[in-house]
């Protein structure tokens, strides 16, 4: 044995650690000159932590420092890293979809919460113009020092170079032109889309804009609250406001909309805005707005090709007859959205639209006063192609047989009024009624007389089948429809035996998306027919070509057990079969 491990094996502290297993227990008292060699054990013992401790303290600074190493590697292999530039913008812009940015921005925004994957993709929101090309401020929620904050911000962000929609809304009692020279000015020269909703008291501060940078101004969103203080009477004939609206001489849509004032009304209308350059007019919440100011106005929109009116009136000025000219000169007026309250049973037909060049046409919501019923001239829309006709409360249409060879889409509630229609180019049909049962037989009589081939059809009326009702009607309606895909009749309870027909092909053998009513006690056995469909299709013994994969069955009550079996064994046919089937709580 060497010198220095007989020296070793002779150290007072190995003998001491030798010893340690009985000196720990209290039965055994040390002697003086064991607790000498136990104090000699303890400093080697410390000496021997504190040396390990020194090295863990430097091997997790070495950790650290790797690790810190490998984050960043990771982060520069990570998936998003190898997105190009293009990419990540696209995704910008699929996550604003083309709405406009709306500040203050609320942090749940798609967009907002993208920006934080990492500094490049915040680089990236920050200067992709089409995040930032439509913006639009809502004073109501901001004020003072952080709206003007904002404005600081959206300076930064808006794109150096295209043309922009901007919006803002703005209270009374704010600086109004204070934010509009910070944003707006700058930009002026580019903004093709401006909508303001202001206090009538900041109109002369809008006006007021360099008319010398309004070239590109293509639609104009005007909407003023009421004012607290009168306007000017000579207010729209002031110098400025010409000078604004001779500027715009690229301004083809126009909205105007004003909140409870009667002097507002006369001042929009009166503005001297170069109406025969107009392509698109709206109107609304301009009270009183009758027909004779209506047709005040179109007279001089000779290039006008949409329009949309709110008709209003007030009882202490009731004139709401048109004019003596007739017949107003728009050539190219193709679309008409007409609302609102009319004094007059005719004055539709005396205000001199073009009705017979029209292809789209909207009445909702209108009403007469008196209980007068409201003539519309549908005899006259004989080249229209998209109907709307709902929430009237008193119209009158024409007698007899109405004949719109061109007519494609309709949407009505007066389908009972329209059952002398013979419109052999409608596609869609749509009616809506709380109170009419299903009008199978006008259905059958419209379909027939027309030789239309409806592509959908949808009905939301009362909740069942009246008793007595005619089966026949509702066969004889579907027998003629072959070119059908969409039948949905959710307020409509139908047999499975009516069903099965359509189930098999043998009825609507185009049909790809069905929804009906369905009472409760039938469910099983219905589930057990599209059971049976399924697999027979699956074995390629089905006579139709396509399995009808969208069905959606409105029951009164999904949470009965029937309904929730029926609910599971649809639930395991989809997954099998790659459909749609599915169950829905009617709301009766």
């Amino acid at each position: 044995m060497n010198t220095d491990a007989q020296h070793h094996s002779n150290s007072p502290t190995l003998h001491g650690e030798l010893q340690l297993h009985s000196w720990a227990t209290n039965e055994y008292v040390l002697t003086e000159r064991e607790r000498q060699q136990a104090r000699l054990v303890l400093r080697d013992i410390d000496e021997t932590l504190s040396s390990l401790d020194q090295r863990i303290e430097q091997l997790l600074i070495e950790r650290e420092s790797v690790a810190r190493r490998r984050a960043r590697v990771h982060i520069a292999l990570a998936p998003h890293k190898r997105l190009p530039t293009e990419i990540i913008g696209q995704i910008f812009a699929c996550a604003v979809d083309g709405d406009p940015v709306e500040f203050p921005i609320k942090q749940s925004q798609l967009f907002w919460v993208l920006r934080q994957v990492c500094s490049r993709w915040r680089q990236v929101a920050l200067n992709d113009p089409r995040i930032w090309n439509a913006i639009s401020i809502d004073g109501f929620r901001l004020k003072g020092r952080e709206l003007l904050n904002i404005a600081s911000f959206i300076t930064t962000v808006i794109p150096r170079t295209g043309l922009l929609s901007l919006a803002f809304r703005h209270r009374d009692g704010e600086d109004f032109l204070t934010v509009v020279k910070k944003i707006v000015h700058p930009v002026l020269h580019r903004v093709k889309e401006l909508k303001v909703n202001i206090p009538a008291s900041a109109l002369p501060d809008l006006f007021a804009l360099p008319h010398d940078s309004l070239y590109n101004l293509q639609s104009l969103y005007l909407h003023v609250t009421n004012p607290e203080r009168p306007l000017d009477a000579g207010f729209a004939r002031r110098p400025t406001t010409s000078i604004f609206f001779r500027g715009a001489a690229n301004l083809r849509a126009l909205e105007l909309h004003a909140w409870e004032s009667d002097r507002l009304q006369g001042v929009l209308l009166a503005l001297p805005i170069q109406w025969n350059q107009l392509t698109s007019l709206v109107m609304t919440e301009l009270r009183p707005l009758q027909v004779v100011n209506v047709q005040s106005v179109l007279t001089r929109c000779f290039s006008l090709e949409k329009l949309h009116v709110k008709f209003a009136y007030r009882a202490s000025n009731p004139t709401g007859l048109a004019g003596d000219d007739a017949h107003l000169r728009l050539p190219y007026l193709r679309q008409v959205e007409l609302e609102g309250m009319i004094l007059h049973p005719h004055s539709l037909t005396d205000i001199g639209l073009p009705w017979k060049q029209l292809t789209v046409l909207r009445v909702e919501e209108l009403s007469g006063t008196n209980r007068h019923r409201i003539h519309v001239p549908l005899d006259e829309c004989v080249n229209v192609e998209r109907l709307v006709l709902v929430e009237n409360k008193s119209i009158a249409l024409p007698s007899g047989p109405l004949q719109l060879p061109r007519l494609k889409h309709l949407a009505t509630d007066q389908i009972a009024m329209m059952a002398g229609l013979v419109a052999p180019a409608l596609m869609t049909l749509s009616i809506t009624s709380g109170t009419l049962e299903f009008p199978a037989k006008i259905l059958s009589d419209i379909v027939q007389h027309s030789h239309c081939l409806l592509s959908e059809f949808t009905y939301c009326g009362i909740k069942a089948r009246p008793e007595g009702a005619d089966d026949s009607e509702i066969a004889n309606f579907l027998s003629h429809q072959h070119a059908m895909k969409a039948f949905h009749v959710n307020d409509l309870v139908l047999d499975p035996f009516d069903l099965q027909p359509i189930i098999k092909g043998e009825l609507l053998p185009q049909l790809s998306s069905l929804t009906c009513g369905m009472p409760t006690e039938a469910l099983e056995e219905f589930v057990n027919v599209l059971d049976v469909h399924a697999r027979t299709w699956h074995a390629g013994k089905a006579k139709r070509s396509m399995l009808l994969k969208n069905i959606t069955l409105h029951v009164e009550d999904v949470g009965l057990d029937c309904a929730e079996a029926a609910r599971i064994r649809l639930q395991k046919l989809n997954e099998e079969f790659g459909t749609s089937w599915g169950l829905c709580e009617n709301d009766w």
